[in-house]
């Protein structure tokens, strides 16, 4: 196998293209369209009407491409430094958290909004790339320094971030146009979110391969959210995730998705509720 040195990275990138594999519910697998790749990590999401969006996580102008179900160029758009999350909502929004180097310095502006306290950790932007909202983070944190997890569900999303004034990782629910409603949650650093009515799943964090089950009583006005039952995700030992193949952990609508040396592992939050 040949070792590619770093400084021919940036000429490889320029001159490949990368596909788009799409695995459907049963394992199944189509491909997709191919593109340019412009960088050797991108990051990408789909709309329902079967656009994609690429982003270079190394921000640059025009770092975001919008592309044609079959791969043609539709549109370049700057969605900030840093993007670490990124997920598209059932209104077709474009949501981004950021990494706790770039929560500061993006500083976006949205008509009538006023900026978060202690920057923009999470944004919502339409699907050509204007800023639409900011996020209202609890009060009792005074700041974000990073979203640590960032799940869709429905028209908003879910976030556990770190808040640098107190040692706890709030989960946090944002809808465009209604009120923040967060919980407290002793779990620190969970990595992924999975929500359905008022139950939770958090996955990953301090501790790698924890999975565990939330209840969320009241109404998202800062209360307690306890735990009722906490399981082992099949990660290797150490926290190392050391691997051969790609790791994959993250949230989407009701459900966890692990992806471990090929393996496809999913957790649904209505499965796992005690009777």
């Amino acid at each position: 196998m040949e070792i590619v040195q770093p400084s021919r990275l940036a000429e490889l990138v320029a001159a490949g293209r990368g596909r788009i594999w799409i695995v459907a519910s049963d394992g199944t697998c189509s491909q997709g369209p191919t593109f340019p790749l412009e960088t050797w990590l991108p990051t990408f999401e789909r709309f329902a009407d079967g656009r994609w969006l690429i982003v270079n996580r190394v921000s640059r102008e025009g770092h975001a491409r919008l592309l044609s179900p079959a791969g043609d160029l539709i549109d370049r758009f700057h969605l900030g430094n840093g993007v670490e999350h990124l997920a598209i909502d059932s209104s077709e929004r474009i949501w981004v958290g950021y990494d706790d180097e770039s929560v500061p310095s993006n500083n976006w502006r949205v008509p009538g909004q006023q900026n978060a306290e202690g920057g923009d950790a999470v944004v919502c932007f339409s699907d050509g790339g204007s800023p639409l909202f900011l996020p209202i983070w609890p009060q009792e944190g005074y700041g974000v320094v990073d979203p640590y997890a960032m799940s869709v569900d429905g028209a908003g999303v879910w976030s556990c971030p770190y808040m640098y004034a107190v040692e706890y990782f709030p989960l946090v629910r944002f809808i465009p146009g209604e009120p923040t409603r967060w919980w407290r949650n002793d779990l620190k650093g969970s990595l992924a979110i999975a929500t359905a009515g008022d139950h939770a799943l958090l996955a990953g964090g301090y501790e790698h391969d924890r999975l565990a089950l939330l209840s969320l009583p009241g109404t998202g006005a800062g209360e307690q959210a306890p735990v009722i039952a906490t399981w082992s995700m099949p990660l290797p030992p150490g926290g190392s995730w050391a691997s051969e193949r790609t790791t994959l952990l993250v949230g989407r609508g009701d459900t966890i998705h692990l992806v471990q040396d090929e393996i496809w592992y999913r957790w649904r939050v209505r499965d796992l509720i005690p009777t």
